[in-house]
C-alpha cells in the first residue's frame, strides 16, 4: 500500500507534456506520414495514402509539400494512382497577450499531377487560400476558427468542397492528460453551388506525444448533413501535426480535408457528375466513370 500510494503522488506531480508540438522544440525539416479512409454510402469509398514534408524557413513561415496515393470505390469498380500535388506555403504569428492570440494565413497551390479521366485529379492547377485565429483561454486548452477557400470556383481547394463554397471550421483541442491531447471539431461548406443540403459535419481526434514532437493522432468524423462522408478516419504519424494548415491547430476535419487537397474523384463518388475538371466539385472531374477502360 505505501508504494503504490508513493507512485501515485510521484505520478500526480509529473508535469504534463502535452500532444500538441508547439510544446515541443521544432526543427527546420520535419514530415509525417498519413492514411485517411471515407465512406460515403454502403458501397462508395475514399482512401488516401500519403505524407507532408515541411521546411521551416523561419519561425514564422513554413513550406509544405504533400504527395498522397488515392483510391476510390464505387460498387465493384476501383481505381487508384497519384492524387493532385498540394503546396503550401504558411504564416502565422502569436500575439503578445494572455489569450495567446495566434493569426495565420496558408496559401496553398495544386499541381494536376493525379489522372483527370480517372477521377483522380482535376486536371488544372489551381490556388486557394486559408486564413484562422485562435486563443488559448488556458495553458491547457486552445480554440480556433479558420475558412478556406479555391480562387478557382468550380475548382475546389479539397476534393471535398462543394464548388463555389468557403468551407468554415471551429476547433478546441484540450491536453487532457500528459502527452494526450483530445480535439473536437465542426464544420461545413457555406455558399456553395450545389442546389441540395450543405455539407456539415463534426469531428473528434486524440494525439498522444511519442517523443518529444513525433506524435500519433487517430482522428473520427461524422456526416451531420449534406454529402460529406458518412465517416471518416485518419491516422497521422511524424512530426507534423497541423498538415498544411498554418494555425497550430489538430483539427479534424481540417486534416481530413488536406489529405484530399486537390482532384481525387470525391465528386464522382459523391456526385456521380463526371462533367469534366471544370464542373465537379474537388477537382475530381474525370469524364470517364471510375473503373472504364478509359483509364
Amino acid at each position: 500500500m505505501r508504494l503504490r500510494a508513493l507512485a501515485l503522488v510521484t505520478l500526480g506531480t509529473l508535469p504534463a507534456r502535452p500532444a500538441r508540438a508547439q510544446h515541443a522544440p521544432v526543427p527546420v525539416w520535419t514530415g509525417s506520414a498519413r492514411a485517411a479512409s471515407l465512406q460515403f454510402t454502403d458501397t462508395t469509398a475514399l482512401a488516401a495514402l500519403g505524407g507532408v514534408i515541411e521546411y521551416r524557413a523561419l519561425g514564422w513561415l513554413r513550406f509544405d509539400v504533400a504527395p498522397t496515393l488515392v483510391r476510390t470505390t464505387s460498387g465493384a469498380a476501383t481505381m487508384s494512382g497519384l492524387g493532385d500535388l498540394p503546396l503550401a506555403l504558411q504564416a502565422s504569428t502569436t500575439l503578445p497577450s494572455p489569450l495567446q492570440p495566434e493569426v495565420a494565413a496558408s496559401l496553398i497551390a495544386t499541381l494536376p499531377t493525379g489522372r483527370a479521366a480517372c477521377g483522380l485529379g482535376s486536371g488544372k492547377a489551381n490556388l486557394g487560400l486559408e486564413l484562422g485565429a485562435g486563443i488559448a483561454p488556458s495553458e491547457r486548452v486552445h480554440l480556433w476558427a479558420d475558412a478556406s477557400r479555391s480562387f478557382a470556383g468550380a475548382i475546389t481547394l479539397s476534393s471535398l468542397d462543394q464548388p463555389q463554397s468557403t468551407w468554415l471550421d471551429v476547433n478546441g483541442d484540450v491536453d487532457i492528460l500528459p502527452r494526450w491531447t483530445l480535439s473536437l471539431s465542426a464544420g461545413g461548406d457555406v455558399g456553395g453551388a450545389d442546389s441540395g443540403a450543405a455539407d456539415r459535419e463534426v469531428g473528434t481526434g486524440l494525439s498522444y506525444a511519442l517523443s518529444g514532437s513525433f506524435g500519433l493522432t487517430v482522428d473520427v468524423t461524422h456526416r451531420l448533413a449534406g454529402a460529406a462522408p458518412r465517416w471518416g478516419l485518419a491516422l497521422s504519424l511524424g512530426t507534423v501535426t497541423t498538415g498544411l494548415s498554418a494555425l497550430n491547430s489538430l483539427s479534424p476535419l481540417t486534416l481530413q480535408r488536406q489529405v484530399f487537397v486537390g482532384g481525387s474523384g470525391a465528386s464522382i463518388i459523391r456526385h456521380g457528375r463526371g462533367k469534366g475538371a471544370g464542373g465537379s466539385g474537388g477537382g475530381g472531374g474525370g469524364g470517364t466513370p471510375v473503373g472504364t477502360t478509359g483509364c
